[in-house]
C-alpha cells in the first residue's frame, strides 16, 4: 500500500515540475510580465464601457450570491461585441460581494475583461468577468495600465498574425528565415491611433507590409484608454 502511495506521489511530482525547455525560453522580465498581465490572454472581449444597470441577488437557496452588470460599450480593445450593450456575469464570490447594493455605480466607467461570451438574437451578448478596472484604479496606477495595455495590444496582434505566416510570404520553402520588427504606436486624447511607425524592419518586405496592415486594421476598431499615450510592440516570426 505504501509503495502505491509513493508511485502516485512520484507521478504528481512529474506533472507539477515545469518544462525546462519552456523555462529556458523566458527571461526574468518575461516571467514577471506574464505573472502581472498574462491573465489578460484569457479574455476574448476587452472593452471600455459605462455601467448602465446593476443586478444583485442573494438567494439562500442558491450556492452563492449572483451579480450581473449591464455595460454600455464605449470602445473595444479586443473582440467584437455585436451590440452597444453587454451583460457581464460575475461568478467570483469576492467580486460579487463588492457589487452588493452598488446601484449607485451606474454611470461609472472602466475597462472590462470578459470571456465565455455568448451572443443572443435581439439581446445584448452575455459574458463572464475575468477582471474589471474602474476609472479610479486606472487613475491611481497609470503605469500599470500602460504596461497592461501594451501587453494586450501585443497579444492581440500575435493572435491575428499566424505563427507560420513566413511559410506563405517566402518564395523558397526550403529557406530558413527569421523576420522581426518593432512598431511604435501613439494615441490622441480620445485613445485613437494618431501615429504608427516601424522603428525596426525585417529583411522580408512582405512580412513588414503584412504586420503594418494588420496593426492598422486592429486599430481602426479599438480605442485605448486616455492615460495611454504611446506604446511599442515587437513582432517576430520564423519559418517552421
Amino acid at each position: 500500500m505504501r509503495c502505491k502511495k509513493l508511485v502516485v506521489l512520484f507521478m504528481l511530482t512529474i506533472v507539477v515540475l515545469p518544462n525546462p525547455v519552456d523555462a529556458a525560453r523566458q527571461t526574468r522580465d518575461e516571467i514577471e510580465q506574464n505573472f502581472k498581465y498574462g491573465w489578460s490572454k484569457s479574455a476574448t472581449l476587452i472593452f471600455f464601457g459605462t455601467i448602465a444597470a446593476v443586478e444583485y441577488e442573494d438567494n439562500p437557496k442558491q450556492r452563492a450570491a449572483e451579480a450581473e452588470v449591464l455595460v454600455r460599450v464605449d470602445s473595444t480593445q479586443r473582440g467584437v461585441t455585436g451590440n452597444s450593450m453587454v451583460r457581464v456575469r460575475i461568478e467570483d464570490e469576492l467580486q460579487t460581494h463588492q457589487w452588493h447594493g452598488d446601484t449607485n455605480r451606474i454611470g461609472e466607467t472602466g475597462i472590462w475583461f470578459i470571456h465565455r461570451v455568448r451572443q443572443y438574437d435581439g439581446e445584448p451578448p452575455r459574458g463572464y468577468l475575468i477582471r474589471h478596472m474602474d476609472q479610479i484604479e486606472m487613475d491611481e496606477d497609470p503605469q500599470y495600465l500602460s504596461e497592461l495595455m501594451k501587453y494586450v495590444i501585443q497579444d492581440t496582434v500575435d493572435q491575428t498574425i499566424r505563427p507560420n505566416i513566413l511559410n506563405l510570404l517566402t518564395a523558397d520553402p526550403n529557406e530558413k528565415e527569421v523576420a522581426a520588427l518593432i512598431v511604435d504606436l501613439e494615441y490622441d486624447e480620445f485613445g485613437m491611433l494618431s501615429n504608427i511607425e516601424m522603428t525596426e524592419k525585417s529583411g522580408n518586405t512582405l512580412f513588414n507590409d503584412h504586420v503594418f496592415d494588420t496593426v492598422l486594421q486592429i486599430h481602426r476598431r479599438i480605442r485605448i484608454p486616455g492615460q495611454v499615450k504611446s506604446t511599442q510592440i515587437a513582432i517576430s516570426r520564423e519559418i517552421l
